[in-house]
């Protein structure tokens, strides 16, 4: 850890790709593509069908390679053990679990240029989710089972030396500390152990240590129970460190952290817990009791102790949905100290849910990012060609204080915002909280929902003012993924109560356009006022893939008059058609048919107030308004110009355009000239007009007398006198 107080996450840069392999079986939800382990500024790549590679963090440059074929399937990570006190200066050790041979392997050599030497091998009867090489036990490999059972096992000839019985949870995480390190028992030489356990039958965690000391004694130190609110649903991921700070994270989002003590069988509250928000493994939905799940953690999010209360977090982000978020917290003070983000690697862009795991590498992580299953964006099967998709691995150097104080913290509560869902939100969001008992009755019911029962409920409601509650409405958004109703969505659009921050993971406009609703689509456009810049730009390549589409013409001119960010969109402008240079185009050709015809007004690209007016009041067209046109062209330009000048075909659209331009460019610098000798004329002309509204602001005294007397003598225009003789 740095003795400075500053917290800060550095960009991370790439260290190794590989292919997804051929046999794409190889690769499940319970066996990543790439797993990763380190060693004395060693990492040793587990690449499925493919072999074991060992990379130099100093050279950035493979190390050895050993590959041991297209059909190989690992179980876990292997790991290499260097040189050290009992082992040559010159040679390195790797050990591997070859899970489709059912093998334990071992092989020496390679690190500095030494051939492979291939050493004894152990058939296993039992599935091996973990192996450890440990630089306190160096004449001793660990194996762990997938329920927590630990096997001793002897360096040279992986003879078992010592065990220690399974249990009969299933193993979440394993962790492994010097045992001087270990805030609990910090003398002797050895290690510690540490099992996180979790059981669908109990809603609560287990926390297993168990000593291993250097004479082959294993023994239990220290078990503890955290005890799981329904709300948590399941896991998504845990951290640990060798001072006995644990955290916990649901894919609800909440986010706790615990103080591991010996005198409690349950560890600590440390600080207060977090709620995590837009970030991609956060689930939308509701999960009932049944179906929660604690044997297995989530694969999208990724969490790394640093320091007591320093953690590492690594999770793609909800909305943008391209871009992969780093961020240091405090979760004593439960503070964001410091955040990185980077755009989804070019290999990875098509997938819809990215694997993510982190391993520690001193002063830095190591992070990889790879499909979360076999199958890639660019097809199915069993079998294909290489290149359907990449893993990456990532290096993220990081500098943490090593002690959590109140200075560091302080002027940080503001930083962490984007990614908490605030108590606003916990009241009138998601666990039912601000909804009516009719409403709560409609979303409970086994009829379902339908337009009718939310009309209902909103015209009895609305007599009282209340109207649809905010929570209802969210609830309903949320559960369309699953359960779409297309009348009821379309209702609620039309009311104006919907926003694009209800949904959550795929947004709004996605999940309609997989819907293929493009009457909600339209409605979305006129009444939702925070639809994202990228969802916005992303329809355009929809429109021409469903004969009931909105027209490309008539989407672009909802783009072009949408309130947005003109950042925000040129980004969005060029993630979307960066490599369509054919799409590209298409937009250019509407975009210069709006100029050609502001053009044609009257030889003169200028903007007449009182045919704005006319086009206004009579809801004109197709055709936006003149500074609207021409701020979405800058924007356009700006984004994918040189792609524009690198396609053929868009020249002459570009050149057209440049005659259009061009003279107006030449009028405003003529009209430039006049800005400073009109410039007191005009400042006397706005005093005039200033001094003309004073006048008649004083005189209201002698108006009002006026129409006062004026009432009193006038004639209606339908008043009748009658003359009585």
């Amino acid at each position: 850890m740095s003795a400075s107080s500053s917290t800060s996450i550095s960009d991370p840069f790439l260290l190794a790709s590989y292919d997804l392999p051929r046999n794409e079986t190889l690769v499940t939800s319970t066996h990543p593509h790439v797993f990763v382990s380190y060693h004395k500024r060693r990492v040793t790549a587990t690449v499925q069908g493919d072999g074991v590679h060992v990379l130099d963090l100093a050279t950035l440059h493979p190390a050895a390679s050993h590959t041991l074929g297209p059909a190989s399937r690992f179980g876990c990570a292997s790991v290499t053990r260097g040189t050290n006190q009992k082992s040559s200066q010159d040679s390195a050790t790797t050990y591997t679990y070859l899970q489709s041979e059912s093998q334990i392997r071992r092989w020496k050599g390679g690190i500095l240029g030494k051939a492979v030497e291939e050493g004894p091998s152990l058939q296993v009867d039992y599935d091996v989710s973990s192996l450890y090489a440990p630089v306190e036990l160096p004449s001793r490999v660990l194996a762990m089972s997938p329920q927590g059972g630990i096997t001793l096992l002897d360096e040279a000839t992986l003879a078992t030396v010592a065990s220690h019985p399974a249990s009969s949870s299933s193993l979440l995480k394993t962790f492994l500390f010097p045992r001087r390190e270990w805030a609990q028992n910090s003398s002797g030489d050895g290690v510690v152990v540490a099992l996180v356990l979790g059981s669908d039958q109990e809603r609560e965690v287990h926390l297993q240590i168990i000593s291993i000391s250097e004479d082959d004694e294993v023994s239990d130190l220290h078990s503890s129970t955290i005890p799981l609110d329904v709300d948590d649903c399941d896991i998504a991921d845990i951290s640990l460190t060798a001072s006995g700070h644990l955290s916990l994270l649901t894919t609800s989002g909440f986010w706790k952290a615990y103080h591991l003590t010996t005198s409690s069988s349950s560890p600590a509250p440390l600080g207060t817990s977090l709620r995590l928000n837009n970030l991609s493994f956060i689930s939308p939905h509701f999960t009932s009791k049944s179906d929660l799940r604690t044997t297995r953690l989530n694969s999208s999010v990724a969490l790394l102790g640093l320091t007591a209360s320093h953690v590492l977090i690594v999770s793609p982000s909800s909305s943008p949905s391209n871009e992969i978020i780093f961020m240091v917290w405090d979760m004593k003070y439960g503070v964001l100290l410091a955040q990185q983000s980077i755009s989804m690697p070019s290999a990875l862009a098509g997938e819809k849910r990215v694997r993510v795991t982190v391993e520690c590498a001193e002063q830095q992580a190591v992070v990889v990012l790879s499909p979360a299953s076999g199958e890639s964006r660019h097809g199915k099967g069993k079998e294909g060609k290489s290149g359907k998709g990449r893993s990456v691995v990532l290096v993220v150097p990081y500098e943490v204080p090593e002690k959590s104080m109140i200075k560091n913290a302080l002027g940080k509560g503001e930083a962490g915002k984007r990614w908490l869902k605030h108590f606003e939100d916990e009241e009138r969001g998601d666990g039912g909280g601000g909804m009516t008992k009719r409403e709560r009755e409609v979303l409970e019911g086994k009829r379902g929902i339908t337009a009718e029962s939310v009309k209902k409920i909103d015209e009895e409601q609305g007599e009282t003012e209340e109207g649809l509650s905010y929570a209802f409405v969210k609830a309903i958004v949320r559960r369309m993924e699953e359960r779409y109703e297309g009348e009821v969505l379309r209702y609620l659009l039309a009311k104006r109560v919907v926003s694009a921050g209800m949904a959550e993971g795929k947004g709004l406009l996605e999940v309609l356009r997989e819907k293929d609703d493009w009457k909600a689509i339209q409605l979305a456009l006129d009444n939702v006022p925070d639809l994202s810049e990228n969802d916005l730009v992303s329809l355009l390549l929809a429109s021409s893939s469903s004969p009931d589409a909105i027209s490309l013409p008539a989407l672009l001119k909802h783009i072009a008059t949408y309130l947005t960010s003109a950042s925000a969109l040129r980004k969005a402008i060029k993630d979307v058609f960066s490599t369509r240079p054919e799409e590209l185009l298409k937009v250019l050709e509407v975009v210069e048919g709006w100029v050609s015809r502001w053009a044609q007004k009257e030889g003169r690209l200028r903007m007449d107030v009182a045919d704005v007016g006319e086009r206004d009041s009579k809801g004109k067209r197709d055709l936006p308004q003149l500074e609207k046109v021409l701020s979405f062209l800058t924007t356009l330009l700006d984004a994918t110009f040189l792609s524009l000048l690198a396609h053929p075909p868009a020249r002459p659209l570009l050149q057209r355009i440049s005659g259009y331009l061009q003279p107006e460019i030449t009028f405003a610098e003529a009209t430039e000239q006049l800005r400073v000798p009109l410039e007191p004329f005009v400042k006397a002309n706005r005093d005039k007009d200033k001094d003309k509204e004073r006048k008649e602001e004083g005189d209201w005294r002698k108006r009002r007398k006026e129409k006062f007397e004026r009432r009193g003598v006038a004639v209606g225009v339908y008043q009748v006198e009658e003359l009585v003789l």
